[in-house]
This record gives structure tokens, C-alpha cells and sequence, in this order.
């Protein structure tokens, strides 16, 4: 599910046809990430059940099914938080919020705040957390490039103890700035995509021993500019779900 509150005033002209959930209209465009019988939702709203602080349309929070409100600590402005990418799995809980990810563990009743990461291998022309993916003690991190010339990359890290490490870091075997604007990770398997305005493509990884292994590139049989292929990825077993949201269509 792909959900938003509407703005207050009601919805606009264009959005009478939106889905319904519960008993509140609720528009597209946020991403919710399941995970058994609990939602990871970001949202600006107001509800019984999912309650966001909200400016205007700036997002602030993060909801863990319903259950309790997560915020970046120690910021002035909080504006954009929960509008980006999140994910769970098992014991662990992610945000990102400028250029950091926030990892949230649940020793207790509670999520707790267990730590947070700045790019590995900080560059000024390099961005870091443009994507999240997360396969138990295993974290995929993109970060897009910031200028043309100068490829994005992707940061493979591993839980140790109680602290995350970097295990590799991938580079695409070409230039490409949007080289991490997803991440898709299950088991030995490995999914980067650089989808743009441009027709975009999955780059493939295997883990072979210790080490991440470059296993195919796949783009679309027709690309066309604007398309956007590999903006989104999901992964099952050995199958690769790739979205082309520019073309309105998913392999």
C-alpha cells in the first residue's frame, strides 16, 4: 500500500478517485513496508490509530503499526523525516533523514534508538542513504551521485556485536550518477538499480564466499526515455521485482 492523508480542506479535483482506508480518504505516494502482521507506514496525518506531527505537508515521524511514534533525535527541523525510505526486519527498525540512517531496536516493549550512520566513505560529490534495504544483520545502503560525471554507490554493512561495519563497497563497472537510487537484498542476492529519467537498469550482485559478485545487468526489452527502469526493486528467492514508474508498469 502507497497511502497519504489528504491535505487539509479536503482533497483536490484529481484525487476524488484515490483508494479508501478505514474511514479516511488517503492519497498515493508514501511508501508502507509489511513485515508479518505489522506495518511500517510513513504518513502526515491525524488518526485514531496513526497519529504524525505535521507542518503543513512536511512529514516528521514514523509510525510502527500504529504502535509507536519514532523521530530523528536532536534536530531543530524534522521536516521531510518518514517521507523516505524505511524497512524492518526482525529485530531491526530503519529511517533515513538527511544523509543518516537511524536504527531503532526493540529489547522491550519499546523501539529504542541503537545507533546512527553516516556514509563509510564520506564524499562531497556523493550522496549517502538515497536508498535502504535490510536482510536481517545485513544493511544495503545507496547513495546517489550529486553531479554528473560522478557514479552513485552502494554500501554493503554487516552487524557485528552491537555495531554495523562495512563489509563492501559497490561501484558500478561504468559511470552512472544514479547507480543506488535502489536497493533490493535477499540471502546471497543482491539488486542495485540506477533507474532516471532515462530508460535506467538493475545491476545484479551475488555473495560468493566474502565477497559481492558482479551476476547481470537487466533492462527493459523496449526502453524509451523517461522510464525509469529499476526505480524500485523487491527480491524473492531468485526472482527480481523491477518497477518502471515512468512507463506505469513492473517486471
Amino acid at each position: 500500500i502507497n497511502a497519504r492523508r489528504p491535505r487539509p480542506g479536503g482533497p483536490r479535483s484529481d484525487e476524488s478517485h484515490r483508494p479508501w482506508l478505514g474511514d479516511a480518504p488517503w492519497r498515493h505516494g508514501l511508501p508502507v513496508v509489511a513485515a508479518g502482521a505489522l506495518a511500517l507506514a510513513t504518513l502526515g496525518c491525524s488518526s485514531p490509530d496513526l497519529v504524525a506531527e505535521s507542518v503543513g505537508s512536511a512529514h516528521q515521524a514514523i509510525f510502527f503499526g500504529g504502535e509507536q511514534k519514532l523521530e530523528p533525535p536532536g534536530l531543530m527541523s524534522k521536516s521531510g523525516f518518514g517521507a523516505g525510505n524505511v524497512t524492518v526486519d526482525g529485530a531491526h527498525l530503519l529511517g533515513t533523514f538527511e544523509e543518516k540512517v537511524f536504527v531503532w531496536t526493540k529489547p522491550g516493549a519499546s523501539w529504542v534508538l541503537n545507533d546512527t550512520l553516516t556514509s563509510p566513505a564520506p564524499n562531497p560529490n556523493q550522496g549517502f542513504a538515497s536508498s535502504l534495504a535490510l536482510d536481517g544483520t545485513r544493511m544495503v545502503v545507496g547513495g546517489k551521485s550529486k553531479m554528473n560525471g560522478v557514479s552513485g554507490v552502494v554500501f554493503v554493512l554487516s552487524k557485528s556485536g552491537n555495531s554495523w561495519t562495512l563489509e563492501q563497497q559497490i561501484d558500478p563497472p561504468a559511470v552512472r550518477p544514479v547507480f543506488g537510487a535502489s536497493v533490493a537484498v535477499e540471502g546471497k542476492r543482491l539488486a542495485v538499480g540506477a533507474g532516471s529519467g532515462n530508460a535506467g537498469g538493475a545491476y545484479l550482485y551475488e555473495l560468493q564466499g566474502n565477497t559481492w559478485v558482479a551476476d547481470g545487468f537487466v533492462n527493459s526489452a523496449t526502453p524509451k526515455s523517461g522510464d525509469s527502469f529499476a526505480a524500485q526493486l523487491s527480491i524473492l528467492g531468485d526472482r527480481v521485482a523491477v518497477s518502471s514508474s515512468g512507463a506505469g508498469k513492473a517486471y
